[in-house]
């Protein structure tokens, strides 16, 4: 069943926020931010107004995210690609 991602694409905290119907596909949880002329990339949480199905594999830009609010206490968590542990941003700045 597509409507639905796989349990490792839904962030527990978003999974509580929405109220999906069983008949829509899910929004994603997660978008691939491109970095450096898309030689690294970052995974980050969805901003909180973003409402794109996840079978899209959303992609936006760094500068969006910056601008945007998170769903954890409006900020975002990410990895960035090639990298170990997870990091916070908030307000967009990078808190390690």
């Amino acid at each position: 069943m597509l409507r639905l991602p796989p349990l490792i694409f839904r962030c527990p905290r978003r999974s509580a926020m929405e109220e999906i119907a069983d008949t829509e596909i899910w929004p994603s949880h997660y978008v691939l931010v491109p970095m450096g002329r898309r030689e690294s990339f970052r995974l980050y949480d969805a901003p909180k107004n973003m409402k794109v199905p996840w079978l899209t594999g959303p992609e936006i830009q760094y500068s969006v995210i910056l601008k945007e609010k998170g769903p954890h206490n409006n900020g975002f968590f990410f990895a960035s690609g090639g990298q170990q542990g997870v990091s916070y941003m908030l307000y967009g700045k990078d808190l390690r």
